[in-house]
């Protein structure tokens, strides 16, 4: 069983805090961007995310308090360091702090007590503020707010799953399922065949084309540049035209609540096919 412990930047952040506190929106879910329209002669609100062809539910910015004691105050009395060489210390505790805090990326790692780790790349919103009145109960206390703009936590590590099925063929979600929010970068890998089209529910993506005996067709679905490639098999130049997918802004999007994905293909036989990604959650 490993302590829980908080890392900004690959530094943990007990090197420079105690009594770190983390309970404030940790446990809370980025909110849902509100998409419904009212309809003139229409019952109720028209909800895009329901119904036939239903877009995914888009999150907003992920955000959650951290706060402790600067290293060097009493985590009992709440007493200060005495002396100068201990009060330099904490002044050199709390710099740190600030730096640590301060750096205009933050990755922030959470190793939770069963030992996995979940990340997320974010920023400090709002001032940094550790009390330095001595005479104060809350001398040393700083609490922070961190926003995530990608929403979402992920896993460290990533996860492939593979199947070879006939057209219709289920792909059970298997370790890429343990998660709870959606994941679109997601690197899919396809050995021959024809016109393959990958489905979870409404979500789909197509390449409409042959892939020939020896070659593989790659698509990483990554939301800022998404791509097209040979893999490692064959030298030949799938194009990005081929490509058709629906009915999100993304390439490709797996709900993990969702179930399993679906290969559609044409030529008869079986297909190949391989997933990597990195599980992705609501919550560190």
């Amino acid at each position: 069983m490993t302590i829980e412990t908080w890392l900004i930047n690959g530094v943990p952040l007990e090197s420079v805090a105690v009594m770190i506190e983390t309970d404030e929106g940790i446990t809370e879910t980025p909110e849902l961007r509100e998409r419904t329209t009212e309809v003139p002669g229409m019952h109720g609100l028209l909800d895009p995310s329901i119904g036939p062809g239903g877009q995914s539910r888009v999150h907003g910015p992920g955000r959650f308090a951290l706060g402790g004691m600067v290293l060097g105050v009493d985590p009992v009395t709440g007493e200060g360091p005495a002396g100068g060489a201990g009060l330099q210390a904490y002044y050199d505790r709390a710099g740190e702090l600030i730096r640590l805090l301060s750096a205009r990326v933050l990755t922030i790692e959470h190793v939770r007590p069963d030992g996995s780790v979940r990340r997320a790349v974010g920023s400090r919103k709002g001032a940094f503020r550790p009390s330095r009145e001595r005479a104060s109960p809350w001398f040393g206390r700083w609490q922070v707010e961190l926003e995530i703009p990608g929403a979402f936590w992920s896993a460290t590590q990533d996860v492939t799953i593979s199947a070879t099925v006939p057209s219709g063929g289920a792909i059970p979600l298997g370790a890429l399922g343990v998660g709870d929010a959606p994941i679109t970068d997601v690197l899919i890998t396809y050995g021959p065949g024809s016109n393959p089209t990958l489905v979870q529910g409404t979500t789909h993506l197509a390449y409409d084309g042959v892939i020939g005996a020896g070659r593989q067709l790659v698509i990483d679905t990554n939301t800022s540049d998404p791509t097209v490639g040979p893999g490692s098999g064959a030298t030949w130049a799938p194009e990005d035209s081929r490509i058709r997918y629906g009915p999100n802004s993304s390439w490709f999007e797996i709900d993990p609540l969702a179930g399993a994905l679906t290969l559609n293909h044409t030529g008869g036989g079986s297909m190949s096919v391989s997933i990597t990604a990195r599980p992705r959650f609501l919550t560190s």
